[in-house]
């Protein structure tokens, strides 16, 4: 435990001071987050804020995590040397904060708001993607255990083996199994990052939650002799360490981003938060339970597809009955979800006036959506976790006092 408590304090601490100082950077550079026009009227004083700021709480927890090692090392001689299931984790994150660094910095060079294409965009989560799903099958240990498991999962593997298709089918279903998650993930926490605080929140209690995760499968593991319902997972010890140095860097991050932000997280963020987010449902073994511990990201996802299947099947309609003036319909008053929240004014009063916020001013509908979406996402990964651990108690007939 003291390991899991030296990566986060490392990863706040490096997070929370290196911060101020690329905030100070951008402003200086000029390179402010570009707001759509088309946005909540209370988003617009946001123009200017420095974002990117992926680029700093990302490397912070991979440093936490490296430093941690070290510093294991020495106290109680462990190896130095990152393990397998480490190394696809760092490296599948890093990869999608590359590509949410491309969409960044293409948004400064257009002067706007539209980045990469959503084209674009897919080629480069697939580019880091698929390798990620080969290497993922690699590296065996003394047992015969590969970081990723051929069988779909929700609080551990079920009977459902994909390659009892064959070798050539059932590569070609895992590789889309996981090619599935992976975008999905990763644009559901880029949908989520919307509001000062929201995407930072969400994914900070969902990381927590598979921290906890990880250290029951840790103490759990088959490897270590557990001999009941016990866990065939590679390296868990890793992912508690990588999950703490997410949770303080992000921790660190929140100081800066909770309203008024100082700072946003910027594609660069929001993807390589998905990116891990993926890594740990897939490495863990829970890759179907991701849909309850990561509800609100689910459900600003969901919120988009709805919106914009309902807006063109109106449209549709409208046309075919021969509307003089054509029209469509919308489900929600603005996707994604918690912009809905913000214009139907569900949390509270809501603070915008025709005339507009006053210049740095926050909206209430904003804070208090924020809050609320926090809490929410943070009952979900206790049921989540519930979950997790009744099955492991259904299988040993314990009973929690």
């Amino acid at each position: 435990m003291v390991t899991v408590l030296i990566a986060g304090m490392l990863g706040f601490v490096l997070s929370f001071a290196a911060l101020p100082v690329f905030i100070r950077q951008m402003k200086a550079l000029k390179m402010g987050q570009l707001i759509r026009e088309e946005g909540p009227a209370a988003h617009q004083h946001k123009a200017g804020t420095p974002t990117m700021g992926g680029l700093v709480f990302i490397p912070a927890a991979v440093i936490a995590y490296l430093l941690t090692l070290l510093i294991s090392s020495v106290l109680y001689g462990t190896s130095i040397v990152p393990s397998a299931t480490a190394l696809l984790v760092l490296g599948f994150t890093l990869g999608m904060l590359g590509v949410g660094a491309a969409d960044d910095i293409m948004k400064f060079r257009k002067k706007g708001n539209e980045g990469l294409t959503e084209m674009q965009k897919t080629v480069g989560l697939l580019a880091v993607t698929l390798p990620f799903a080969f290497l993922a099958f690699q590296f065996p240990n003394a047992a015969g255990v590969t970081p990723a498991s051929t069988a779909i999962s929700f609080v551990r593997d079920l009977p459902i083996d994909l390659m009892a298709f064959g070798p050539v089918i059932g590569t070609i279903l895992m590789i889309a199994w996981l090619s599935l998650i992976s975008l999905s993930g990763t644009n559901a926490v880029n949908f989520t990052d919307g509001l000062d605080g929201l995407a930072g929140g969400v994914t900070m209690t969902i990381f927590t939650g598979y921290l906890g995760i990880s250290l029951w499968q840790f103490v759990h593991s088959c490897a270590s002799g557990a001999a009941t319902a016990c866990y065939e997972v590679r390296d868990p010890g890793s992912l508690v360490l990588i999950a703490a140095a997410l949770v303080g860097s992000l921790g660190g991050f929140l100081f800066w981003n909770v309203s008024k932000a100082q700072v946003f997280m910027g594609d660069s963020g929001s993807l390589a938060l998905g990116g891990a987010m993926v890594a740990f449902a897939i490495f863990t073994r829970t890759e179907l339970l991701l849909l309850v511990i990561a509800l609100i990201p689910v459900l600003e996802v969901f919120s988009v597809i709805v919106q914009k299947l309902v807006f063109k099947q109106s449209r549709k309609a409208s046309v075919a009955r021969g509307d003089e003036v054509r029209h469509a319909y919308r489900f929600f008053r603005m996707t994604p979800f918690h912009h809905h929240m913000e214009k139907t004014g569900a949390n509270g009063r809501y603070s915008i006036d025709k005339r507009g916020l006053a210049p740095g001013s926050v909206s209430s509908g904003e804070v208090n959506s924020v809050f609320r979406l926090w809490v929410i996402n943070a009952l979900c990964v206790l049921v989540a976790v519930a979950l997790f651990l009744g099955n492991w108690f259904s299988q040993t007939s314990g009973v929690i006092h």
